[in-house]
């Protein structure tokens, strides 16, 4: 979330049923092509753990 903010990208979290994860959607006022939803995802990704190092790819 905190890197959504920062990219005042609006994000809505949602926790998982374990309570071990959570989800974050983002809606799109538009259509958008899912091949450039995936780019964005992956870069929100990819400068989240740029920060937070002890993320891994199976806590997200």
């Amino acid at each position: 979330m905190e890197t959504c903010r920062n990219l005042k990208i609006p994000a809505a979290l949602e926790r998982s049923r374990s309570g071990k994860g959570a989800h974050i959607w983002i809606f799109f006022s538009a259509s958008v092509l899912a091949s450039k939803a995936r780019k964005l995802g992956s870069y929100l990704l990819t400068k989240t753990m740029s920060r937070h190092h002890q993320l891994g790819m199976e806590q997200i």
